[in-house]
């Protein structure tokens, strides 16, 4: 029968020489793993953040990308309208720019004159809408204001998701002169 020897009878000088070193390193193991896996943590942490920050600016170029494309749908097929005769003028008194578009009930009113070009559209929360508002009526060549709002998938009270174009034209068989876009009514 052979008899088994232990190991430190094998390998004494293993044993006892790095019992110190040993003795001085025990523990060191779990503060260093913990502290890593915090960095690791905020790290992921930062990650999380960006990607939110930037969905949220990918969802809002959206919204104005929808908002704007709407309100220069509703422009053109407002202005086909007023030359097909299909669409009715707001009649503007005052001597300066009409400015009836500013307000807010010309669009989100109860009895908002302002015209609803579709039913819906793709991707906003409101149809596009234009307003025609017309000044010198009794001139041979009255001007006309044509505005048109488009809204983006959250209509809110944001005004970063609505976009506003305008056009104006000189004469009922004219061209339009002008176009841009205008600044959100306050």
């Amino acid at each position: 029968m052979t008899r088994m020897t232990p190991v430190f009878d094998v390998m004494p000088a293993l044993g006892r020489r790095n019992t110190r070193l040993a003795c001085s390193e025990r523990g060191m193991t779990l503060p260093v793993v913990l502290a890593l896996v915090a960095l690791l943590q905020l790290l992921a942490l930062a990650q999380l953040d960006i990607a939110t920050v930037a969905l949220r600016s990918a969802v809002g170029l959206r919204d104005r990308v929808v908002a704007f494309y709407a309100a220069d749908a509703a422009l053109a097929v407002c202005a086909r309208k007023l030359s097909d005769g299909a669409l009715t003028a707001r009649v503007w008194t005052g001597d300066d720019e009409p400015a009836y578009w500013r307000l807010f009930e010309a669009f989100d009113g109860d009895y908002a004159p302002a015209v609803r070009v579709a039913a819906s559209w793709p991707g906003a929360a409101q149809a596009p809408q234009c307003l025609l508002e017309i000044t010198q009526t009794g001139s041979d060549n009255p001007r006309y204001l044509l505005t048109a709002r488009g809204v983006g998938a959250s209509l809110g009270a944001s005004a970063g998701t609505q976009a506003w174009m305008q056009a104006a034209r000189v004469g009922t068989s004219g061209r339009w002169f002008w176009r841009s876009v205008a600044q959100a009514p306050r």
